[in-house]
């Protein structure tokens, strides 16, 4: 198996970046996705520069943040009277179902994020979202466009192995990515499925040896959120109930390590 391994949130506190290059030194990380309007953002485009074999991509951010954008410019995904995005992907896609939410204001805060990127000159690796709502229809044309623009070749595809225990979130996914998929004709690289979905926030070594064991995905992207919890952290992010150090020790972990050697696995970006 071809083995992508990646840090989500990279740039939301201090701890969460030098866990994340850490994870990549001493573990199995390959890559990070990088929060244009996370708190700690310049901090992590300084360990970028530093640590050049760890790949940065965008994650792109609709919820839960503050956008980059000015939120006069974007009234429709940001919370009434408030300069914030949405809390989570649920009141997201609400909105999204109900046609309130404005595909000209995703595409001006995308732009926004992708630019503030870009300036910093970091080479970007890869594109995909907090909480994956760059699948939705409209939202992936937008993100296609700006893959394209910026000549950027890979895109996330949270695409999940079919078994009878997929929760409706792996099963939504899975089918947007099997339409997304096919409107591509092989213009970007994706991996054949995806793991740590179920697992987010809160992976551990098992799940990792587990993951290793399957023969039926000739490529694969492991979605982590390794980290050390500080207290920028614990205090913005605290809710999400995520657990940051026992995933650093689990991509860390030795057994893992040798177990990817032992089945003949190859870690890629």
């Amino acid at each position: 198996m071809k083995l992508i391994v990646t840090a989500d949130d990279f740039g939301l506190s201090e701890g969460i970046n030098d866990g994340i290059v850490g994870a990549s030194l001493n573990g199995i990380v390959t890559r990070t996705s990088l929060v244009a309007n996370g708190p700690a953002f310049d901090h992590a485009v300084s360990l970028a520069r530093e640590h050049e074999n760890l790949r940065v991509g965008v994650h792109l951010t609709l919820v839960g943040a503050k956008p980059v954008s000015n939120p006069v410019r974007i009234q429709s995904i940001v919370r009434p009277h408030d300069t914030d995005f949405y809390a989570n992907y649920k009141q997201f896609l609400v909105r999204y179902l109900l046609n309130r939410i404005s595909l000209h204001d995703v595409r001006v805060e995308f732009e926004a994020q992708m630019e503030k990127v870009s300036s910093t000159g970091l080479n970007i690796n890869h594109l995909d979202s907090h909480q994956h709502l760059h699948m939705l229809p409209g939202i992936f044309t937008i993100v296609v466009a700006l893959a394209r623009r910026y000549g950027i070749g890979k895109i996330r595809f949270p695409r999940c192995r079919i078994t009878g225990s997929m929760s409706a979130k792996e099963a939504l996914l899975t089918v947007l990515c099997g339409i997304n998929r096919r409107s591509l004709a092989g213009t970007f690289e994706f991996t054949d499925c995806c793991f740590g979905l179920a697992e987010s926030g809160n992976l551990r070594k098992s799940d990792l040896l587990r993951f290793m064991s399957h023969r039926n995905c000739g490529s694969a992207e492991v979605i982590a959120h390794p980290g050390h919890v500080d207290e920028g952290y614990r205090t913005r992010y605290g809710h999400w109930r995520y657990r940051p150090e026992q995933e650093y020790a689990a991509l860390t972990d030795q057994e893992v390590k040798d177990s990817l050697r032992i089945k003949g696995g190859e870690l890629i970006f």
